[in-house]
């Protein structure tokens, strides 16, 4: 019915209110506090959300995940490359290499199946995006810790999605080497094709902003061009969130008054994040935790190992300050909606049918520890690195 979809949204509303004041107290960020509201209120709790709404959430989280890339793509300005942009590439590619390497090697140690390893490790390097963006603007982190993990985390989404393009077409066509060239190209065309759609989104929004007046139409027309450059992405098969931060990379460097589009954009987005994550905790099957066994550990010790062991390495290379190697790799552990679509795909494309199942079964039962714990750790991680910034 109609009215209870209603009724479950100005539940979570209000509710979620009283539960993030309640842990606030503990020390518990609001991303946390909101997907233990999801688990107290969905199908293993209270089940009072109203199952049309749970079935729906696939589009919530691609409106959420494409805000979130244009809010994070705002910090590829010519400014802030000229600053730290060899610091970014460095460190942003040797975290995600160190979980992708790790990960491989521990799995492997343990299974002795190589491309099993490399298919769980090939989903390890993406960051949820969004559990970081919400515990940065939690605590208003400021200077250049929080600037580097936003922008690591912007690049680390591009940086995955090229390290799983090469893994799947290896495991895809390991008998056929040939055709194991042919996927290589069709991944670059997908992560090609999505640069460009943004770009070119990005440069029709600074161009019809010109005839903006009021605020209020501004925030119309960023939401409207957020929403539709998502869309044609999807329908050209194409990947939205790494379209959505190629759009605003390109509105900051081409419109001198590009602030205003984040702004306006920054009024209308945190009841979005709130649903985001009750939903998130909601349809989270925790039973999947029983599943993980010892190659779920391995995975999840493997994965944080690997991205603080690369941004030691990265930053090796780059001389970046003591604050940021020693902390970056803990603010990068949360795992949510990018790794799970990584891992859908990954599951379906494996020629056996229960390899398929378990890995997704393994990246669920991990995404569950990282969503309830990553926020934790990345809250304790800009906490750490704000205090030595203001030594």
């Amino acid at each position: 019915m109609k009215y209870e979809i209603v009724l479950s949204l100005g539940l979570i509303f209000l509710i979620s209110l009283v539960i993030s004041g309640i842990l606030r107290r503990f020390k518990v960020p609001s991303i946390t506090s909101y997907i233990i509201l999801g688990i107290m209120l969905g199908p293993l709790g209270l089940n009072i959300i109203d199952r049309s709404l749970l079935s729906n959430a696939d589009i919530i989280s691609t409106v959420v995940l494409s805000i979130i890339a244009f809010i994070l793509g705002q910090n590829f300005s010519k400014e802030n490359f000229s600053k730290m942009g060899r610091d970014l590439i460095y460190v942003s590619f040797f975290e995600s290499l160190g979980a992708v390497v790790l990960v491989t090697a521990g799995v492997y140690i343990l299974t002795r199946d190589i491309f099993f390893s490399l298919a769980l490790a090939s989903i390890s390097a993406a960051t949820s995006p969004t559990s970081v963006i919400m515990t940065v603007r939690e605590l208003n982190a400021k200077g250049k810790f929080a600037e580097m993990l936003m922008g690591t985390v912007a690049l680390d989404d591009l940086w995955s999605l090229i390290i799983f393009a090469l893994i799947l077409a290896l495991i895809r066509n390991a008998a056929y080497p040939i055709r194991i060239i042919a996927s290589l190209g069709a991944g670059s065309i997908e992560i090609a094709g999505s640069l460009i759609l943004g770009v070119v989104m990005g440069w029709g929004l600074s161009v019809v902003s010109k005839m903006i007046k009021s605020t209020a139409e501004l925030l119309i027309l960023t939401l409207g061009f957020i929403f539709f450059n998502a869309g044609v992405a999807l329908v050209l098969n194409l990947s939205a969130i790494l379209s959505s931060l190629a759009m605003s990379a390109a509105v900051i460097n081409i419109s001198p008054e590009s602030f205003k589009f984040f702004n306006s954009v920054r009024t209308v987005d945190s009841p979005l994040y709130l649903l985001f994550f009750v939903l998130a905790g909601a349809k989270l099957e925790l039973t999947m935790i029983s599943t993980l066994g010892l190659v779920g550990a391995v995975y999840i010790i493997s994965r944080m190992a690997g991205k603080i062991a690369g941004v030691y390495a990265g930053g090796l290379f780059v001389r970046v300050p003591s604050n940021i190697k020693a902390n970056l790799g803990i603010a990068l552990a949360p795992q949510a909606g990018v790794n799970m679509g990584l891992a859908i795909v990954m599951a379906s494309a494996c020629p056996d049918e229960a390899t398929g199942r378990v890995i997704l079964s393994i990246i669920v039962g991990t995404t569950i520890i990282f969503e309830l714990f990553g926020p934790l750790l990345t809250r304790h991680a800009l906490i750490r690195s704000m205090a030595s910034e203001h030594i």
